[in-house]
C-alpha cells in the first residue's frame, strides 16, 4: 500500500468515528499532548524543586 492510501483509509474511518460518535479526535489528540508536556514539566520543576531542597 502506499501512504496515501493509508492516509485516506485512516481518514475515513476517523471522520466515520467522529460522525458515530460526536467527538473530534483532533482536539482529544490535542488535550493529551498538552496534558503530557504539562505532567513532564511539572515532573522537571517538582525534581529540581526537591533538589534545591535537598542542597540548600
Amino acid at each position: 500500500m502506499l501512504v496515501g492510501e493509508i492516509f485516506a483509509d485512516m481518514t475515513k474511518r476517523k471522520e466515520k468515528f467522529e460522525k458515530k460518535t460526536g467527538v473530534s479526535l483532533d482536539n482529544y489528540y490535542r488535550l493529551a499532548a498538552s496534558e503530557v508536556e504539562n505532567g513532564k514539566k511539572r515532573k522537571k520543576m517538582s525534581e529540581s524543586n526537591g533538589s534545591n531542597k535537598a542542597l540548600g
